[in-house]
């Protein structure tokens, strides 16, 4: 199944219980919009979100959220926004397709 960055969990859980790094409002309503198709495209394929590899929504939402905050300690901020702001206009209105097309792992 489908999973954001394998390296965005292993982030969440090296952080133990301190607070997910701040991000952008832009990215932040990437990953809700992404969060919501995704969890939508769940419900219609039959699956749950542990069959995705996230405990549920909010970890799904998180693991986004700390995906957009490694771009954007990789490269830039406004790299990150412009990748947020793009998908975040696909995913709005997005079908599960341009969810599972988007390749998170690769480098910006």
């Amino acid at each position: 199944m489908i999973r954001i960055l394998p390296l965005a969990w292993l982030s969440i859980v090296s952080m133990g219980c301190e607070e997910l790094p701040q991000v952008s409002r832009t990215c932040e309503h990437m990953c809700e919009d992404a969060t919501r198709l995704f969890g939508s495209c769940l419900e219609t394929w039959g699956l749950e979100w542990t069959d995705a590899g996230f405990d549920d929504e909010a970890a799904h939402q998180e693991s986004c959220e700390v995906w957009s905050w490694e771009v954007s300690e990789l490269h830039g901020a406004d790299k990150v926004d412009a990748i947020c702001d793009d998908r975040g206009a696909l995913l709005h209105d997005g079908e599960c397709s341009d969810y599972s097309n988007i390749d998170w792992n690769k480098e910006p």
